[in-house]
Order: structure tokens, then C-alpha cells, then sequence
């Protein structure tokens, strides 16, 4: 069992699974305590806009944050070079 855990974290894809995860994860918290510290202050940056407005902007960031998470994990998972894996 120990020499399967060795294995697994020296796998590329363990290392990229993990470090995707890892930045969701910080993403996420920042995100939220953003928009707390923003509701706090009474700020929002959708005020002045009218409900479709609204809906149209955050659709646009979606789209833009699952692109740039997209091209993040895409060239993480290129840049780590696969790992050749004797068994003996």
C-alpha cells in the first residue's frame, strides 16, 4: 500500500489534479470573502445596472473565468513532463 501512495504522488496527473484543486479552493474563499467585504461596505459592482444587463455581465464572467481556469489547468497539464514509471 505504501509503495502505491509513493507511486500516485509522483504521477503527473495526481500533481496536476492537486494543484487544480488547490486554486479552486483559494479562488473560492477569495471570491467569497470579496463580495462579503463588499456587501459590507454597501458596494456592489452590478448596481446600476438593469436586470438584464446584470445577467448579461455575470454570464460574460463565467465565461471568462471558466476559459482563463481552462487554459490554466491546459498548460499546467503540459508543462509537467510525463513520468516514466520502472516496475521491477
Amino acid at each position: 500500500m505504501i509503495h502505491f501512495e509513493d507511486e500516485l504522488y509522483r504521477h503527473p496527473y495526481y500533481r496536476v489534479a492537486t494543484y487544480a484543486a488547490v486554486n479552486f479552493c483559494l479562488e473560492l474563499h477569495d471570491n467569497r470573502l470579496n463580495e462579503q467585504m463588499m456587501a459590507a461596505r454597501g458596494e456592489t459592482a452590478l448596481a446600476g445596472l438593469s436586470e438584464s444587463d446584470r445577467k448579461k455581465m455575470i454570464s460574460k464572467q463565467r465565461r471568462a473565468e471558466a476559459r482563463a481556469k481552462a487554459q490554466t489547468i491546459e498548460a499546467t497539464a503540459l508543462s509537467t513532463a510525463p513520468v516514466a514509471i520502472c516496475w521491477h
